[in-house]
């Protein structure tokens, strides 16, 4: 028999998480921990929409300097160990987004969405990083959370010049996917009052 490999690029990891979004959406109104899903999956579709634009011909474009000076030298000196590249952080490609030396239509920001960008990362590192705790999240923060982000992932496929890499028939894909998830957001939030994802638990306080 023979083996089977999960094939993904940036492109499709960026879209695959999109769809994740989509999918759990579905789940959120039995259970709001499922926020948990899609708070990490819009972190990672984000992050991946912005090496997408960043990156131009080489990952090297995306890459955090000190691990990529290691991967140099090990690719020329073959008596040292072999070293991958680290991506860059993604507030520092967030940065690199708003920035008109980095992108010739650069993404301009409000300050509400800069706070909202900070959250996201923030939230979806408690959660990949969750340590023994109790933790109250309010979800009155999500829509503009979700708003911003995908704002940002909509720009970056059809307002940048480095858009160019996305075929016409991913960019339909790209475009239905932002406004499914625009419009079940606004359909959570209007059957859902305001409430927490988490209540409490054992290990820590709220």
């Amino acid at each position: 028999m023979e083996s089977e490999f999960i094939r993904i690029n940036e492109k499709s990891d960026a879209i695959l998480s999109l769809q994740i979004i989509e999918k759990n959406f579905q789940y959120v109104l039995s259970d709001n921990k499922y926020w948990k899903l899609i708070i990490i999956s819009l972190h990672s579709a984000l992050q991946g929409f912005m090496v997408c634009a960043l990156q131009g011909t080489s990952y090297f474009n995306v890459a955090e300097k000190k691990s990529l000076k290691k991967h140099i030298e090990s690719l020329k000196d073959k008596s040292k160990p072999y070293t991958t590249v680290r991506l860059q952080s993604f507030m520092k490609l967030y940065e690199r987004i708003k920035n008109a030396d980095e992108l010739k239509n650069h993404y301009v920001a409000t300050d509400e969405c800069n706070s909202a960008i900070i959250s996201l990362n923030d939230i979806r590192n408690d959660f990949i990083h969750f340590s023994p705790k109790g933790w109250s999240l309010s979800i009155d923060g999500l829509p503009i959370i979700m708003d911003c982000s995908l704002d940002i992932i909509e720009f970056l496929v059809f307002k940048t010049i480095e858009s160019y890499q996305f075929t016409n028939e991913e960019r339909e894909v790209i475009k239905k996917l932002i406004d499914n998830i625009r419009i079940l957001t606004i359909r959570i939030f209007t059957i859902t009052p305001s409430n927490s994802v988490f209540t409490g638990g054992a290990g820590g306080m709220c």
